[in-house]
């Protein structure tokens, strides 16, 4: 019996294995160097049946590459620094509406009101521009540890006596001990609580008109920040929990704030369109609003998922329609409107002063939070408009794009509902799922996949080009 020579490496082994593997690789980027330019070089309109691209293997790899890497680029350029938010400071908002009607026409898309790519309107905000807040000696990172609430009042640097009034219940505080102090209180009421009814504001408001504190300090989970079109007579402030972990211990606050009351702020809508090709009388409104919530102090809020992801995913469907050849029976608005944050304003605005007459605007379609999708898509009012929602869940069925595409009553929660309430039938869609970002210094634009965005645009352009 033979007995097996044992394989020794040796640097002569080493230096014939290393050039083996060098070649099958030089071998491997040869022929990616003579198939990728073929595959580029495919028209678009050679993969697309009905207008979408179908969910086989003749739909080019790079298209849905490219597609991204734009999305991507898009998201950016809605959070780089100097867009501030797009927010009433620094005229960020300003700065995003010019980039997007650079990028409407650079498409070739119409403008869509009287000649003109924008809309605007004015509207009552008040504006955070700077904060402080020191709670046991310590000085809280604005944007990170606490966050003025959105009505605040201007005050300069104050300092006074803090009063703990854990979840302060009503009937349980003494009032007349309160005036003109600090008082320290907890957000969320206990599990199973009696008071579980009593939202925050309510107990807040409360403090106000009975205790007439000096400002408030309230302890809460997660900071999320919003606007407000009103000053508040008292300073409040909200505070990551972990950065007060003994809130009972707090005996002195010191605060100031900066912020300004606007009564006429300007602001604008923006909007394009194409013509379609067998109903050009009749609009399908395509939306999502492009405002955030800005920059205070130092601390800005980009947006990426709240709304950078839902206007890129628009821009995506202007550009695609835009192409030469593409065809789509009913015109198509893209809509970008601002004031969201504030209350929908934007969405009012233009419904009560419409571009295209609303007796022949059939639907309108928003999109807001489009960065994640994990967890599928939820379509708030597809349970009010079945004849809306069907049609799409059917495709969906079909392409099997999404899962789970799901569907809830209609909620005043983004700018489908002032088209509703306008009598246009009208669906909202949101990703679900990804992190938990929202309202807060930390939605940026690395922190997301835009796991539904190939998947949902495609199931979109079937819809739009199928639509009867």
């Amino acid at each position: 019996m033979k007995t097996a020579v044992p394989y020794v490496t040796t640097p002569q082994n080493a230096r014939l294995l290393l050039s083996f593997i060098l070649t099958w690789v030089v071998a491997a980027g040869v022929l990616l160097c003579f198939i990728v330019p073929l595959h580029a070089q495919l028209d678009v309109r050679q993969v697309v049946e009905e207008g979408v691209y179908k969910p086989t293997l003749e739909a080019p790899v790079l298209d849905s590459l490219r597609l991204m890497q734009q999305a991507r680029r898009d998201v950016d350029s809605l959070c780089a620094p100097h867009m501030a938010g797009r927010g009433y400071t620094h005229e960020g908002h300003t700065l995003a509406a010019r980039w997007l009607v650079q990028e409407l026409r650079k498409t070739g898309l119409s403008p869509l009101c009287d000649g003109s790519y924008t809309q605007s309107f004015t509207l009552k905000v008040n504006v955070l521009q700077d904060a402080r807040l020191v709670l046991l000696g310590q000085p809280l990172r604005l944007g990170y540890d606490f966050m003025p609430n959105g009505a605040c009042p201007a005050r300069g640097l104050t300092t006074g006596k803090a009063v703990y009034a854990g979840y302060a219940r009503s009937g349980s505080l003494p009032a007349g001990k309160l005036a003109g102090k600090v008082v320290v209180l907890d957000a969320d009421l206990p599990q199973g609580s009696r008071e579980q009814t009593v939202s925050l504001y309510e107990r807040i408001f409360a403090l106000i008109r009975d205790a007439r504190p000096a400002a408030i300090v309230v302890r809460e989970v997660k900071l999320t920040h919003s606007y407000s079109q009103e000053q508040w007579p008292v300073p409040v402030f909200h505070v990551q929990a972990d950065a007060l972990p003994f809130p009972a211990r707090v005996r002195k606050v010191q605060w100031a704030v900066q912020a300004q009351l606007r009564e006429q702020e300007v602001t604008r809508n923006v909007a394009a369109y194409l013509p379609g090709t067998r109903r050009p009388d009749t609009l399908i409104v395509l939306g999502a609003h492009y405002d955030h919530l800005g920059r205070v102090g130092d601390a800005t809020f980009h947006g990426a998922s709240d709304n950078a992801s839902g206007v890129a995913f628009l821009l995506s469907l202007a550009r695609y329609f835009a192409q030469p050849g593409v065809e789509h029976p009913y015109s198509l608005a893209f809509l970008f409107f601002s004031a969201e944050e504030v209350g929908l304003l934007g969405s009012r605005h233009y419904v009560q002063h419409p571009c295209w007459p609303l007796s022949r605007t059939r639907a309108m379609y928003n999109f807001d939070l489009m960065a994640n999708g994990s967890k599928g898509i939820m379509t708030v009012a597809g349970k009010d408009y079945p004849a809306l929602y069907a049609p799409l869940a059917a495709l969906n069925d079909s392409l099997q794009c999404i899962y789970p595409l799901q569907s809830r009553e209609n909620r005043p929660n983004s700018d489908h509902y002032p088209f509703t309430q306008a009598g246009i039938p009208a669906l909202f869609f949101y990703t679900q799922g990804g992190p938990p970002h929202y309202h807060d210094v930390h939605d940026l634009p690395g922190a997301y996949q835009l796991e539904a965005f190939w998947v949902f645009r495609k199931l979109f352009i079937h819809l739009l080009t199928r639509m009867q």
